[in-house]
């Protein structure tokens, strides 16, 4: 009995057909060969195998994967194609999905990493694409904020992290003003937050930009718009008489 069910299975394994072995990117079904297809790679002439995350194959016949890039991204199996990393995004990682930017920070295509934005200049949302820079009349003190009005009797031109204050003489009672406004004639300014004050009877101021009105030291009997002589007294200017209006500067004591 022993001997006639050793010679069974050795003739089952004599009869046994041969499987066939295909080249490299192909594979065996049914004992045919057949080409390995695009997402697959066939290294051995038998098996297919689907490419794992992190790689692709664009065409047939392939007997192995091809490694995406950086800054391209396959975050499934069987891919046939690597996808170039989005604007707003990073990939870090070739077998896992993009990650957005975070506030503050930008990336442009095919980035693994994300840049932070310059001083001057912000990104307030996220998966952000692009720094803006930040407008005339605000600043921006965090990159990673919406801009910020400049106060009144400040301003700014742009790109600025924080808002410049009006010099000397100058005045704005706007918010975010993009400049300041020379004091007028006949006017004075020491708070760059304060509309101009005139002049005080008695006093003149023929030139703007200034913080205070000069005394006109009896000069003049009247003023004329605040910073002009109507009138002379015991004084003697070129072409000057009596009740003309004549600039403070031109007269002058007898």
């Amino acid at each position: 009995m022993t001997i006639n069910w050793f010679l069974t299975i050795f003739a089952l394994v004599l009869i046994k057909p041969s499987v066939q072995v295909c080249t490299t990117g192909y594979y065996t079904y049914q004992n045919q060969c057949y080409p390995c297809s695009p997402g697959h790679y066939c290294p051995d002439g038998v098996n297919e195998y689907i490419c794992p995350p992190g790689e692709s194959a664009s065409s047939w016949k392939h007997g192995s994967c091809n490694t995406c890039s950086f800054g391209y991204y396959s975050s499934y199996g069987g891919s046939i194609e690597c996808t170039r990393c989005p604007k707003g995004y990073f990939c870090p990682r070739r077998d896992q999905s993009p990650v957005p930017c975070n506030v503050g920070e930008v990336a442009g295509e095919g980035n693994i990493q994300c840049s932070k934005c310059s001083l001057g200049y912000y990104s307030a949302i996220t998966g952000g694409s692009e720094c803006l820079r930040c407008p005339p009349g605000y600043q921006c003190s965090r990159v990673d904020q919406a801009p910020v009005r400049c106060p009144i009797g400040t301003y700014s031109t742009g790109g600025q992290t924080v808002c410049s204050e009006c010099q000397r003489g100058y005045y704005t009672t706007y918010l975010n003003s993009t400049q300041c406004y020379a004091c007028p004639p006949g006017h004075w300014c020491a708070d760059p937050k304060l509309c101009p004050k005139p002049c005080a009877a008695g006093t003149y101021q023929a030139d703007p930009g200034y913080t205070s009105c000069y005394s006109c030291n009896g000069r003049c009997s009247t003023i004329n718009r605040l910073f002009e002589c109507t009138s002379c007294i015991q004084a003697k200017a070129i072409n000057c008489t009596e009740g003309q209006t004549v600039p403070i500067y031109n007269c002058f004591m007898t």
